[in-house]
């Protein structure tokens, strides 16, 4: 990747960083060390009982809303207890994703598209950027789906979507809807990350998203888009994981 995109990826990490910091998330005071100060802090929100929590802010220079998911408060519990069950995406035709995930996403959902649309209609010209690390990473596609969906205003143009260390989410048809829509979607994986390979695809799950794995230091990152969930990067260690990486 180039020195160009690795800054972008470098930012959105940090933006997903900053969500486990408790300042931030539950707390709403955008205080913590990663907090960059280029941004507007609106508001922290809590899903559920299923950890849908994140935050929103606004960069006025970049002229972007970001919608940021955090991963789970206990990473290790959560990709302990990890099931594999799916269930119909109701916007698309055999499409399904995995249970756990979207009901998450379901948790936020109101908080989720009332947050960025009062954005939107106060800032029309911004675009959108939605992200998360692990769970957070499967949540953020999901809501950025969602909010495309719903509001005419959203489109491939002003919605991007960036992952770090996310499962896959659904089946082939879901990711090859994601792909089809066009919407910017790169979802970066760190190494021998185990997380990136639940659900296992044998369960019939698939990743959308371009994937960028780094392989020793940020410096050096592998784009791999000639496939979806490619067989020539970070699927090319498995079985040789770590949750160490994530």
């Amino acid at each position: 990747a180039t020195a160009a995109k690795i800054t972008v990826l470098k930012t959105y990490m940090s933006l997903s960083a900053s969500a486990y910091c408790t300042s931030v998330c539950p707390d709403g005071l955008w205080t913590c060390s990663t907090c960059g100060s280029a941004y507007t802090f609106i508001k922290s929100f809590k899903g559920g009982s299923l950890d849908a929590n994140g935050y929103i802010t606004r960069n006025d220079k970049t002229k972007e809303i970001e919608l940021v998911f955090r991963g789970s408060g206990s990473n290790a519990n959560w990709v302990a207890n990890l099931t594999f069950i799916k269930k119909a995406y109701p916007p698309v035709s055999g499409a399904s994703v995995h249970t756990g995930f979207y009901t998450a996403y379901i948790q936020s959902q109101a908080t989720v598209l009332s947050l960025v649309r009062a954005q939107l209609t106060a800032h029309p010209s911004y675009r959108i950027v939605v992200t998360g690390h692990s769970l957070g990473g499967a949540l953020a596609p999901l809501a950025a789906l969602d909010l495309y969906q719903r509001d005419a205003r959203i489109t491939k143009s002003n919605l991007f979507i960036y992952t770090y260390g996310a499962p896959r989410i659904g089946n082939a048809n879901f990711a090859y809807y994601v792909s089809a829509t066009g919407i910017t979607y790169e979802r970066t994986v760190n190494d021998r990350d185990i997380v990136p390979h639940l659900p296992p695809q044998k369960f019939g799950f698939l990743h959308a998203g371009i994937e960028y794995w780094i392989t020793n230091d940020i410096s050096v990152v592998k784009i791999c888009n000639t496939s979806l969930d490619s067989k020539i990067c970070a699927n090319s260690i498995v079985p040789f994981t770590s949750f160490m990486d994530h």
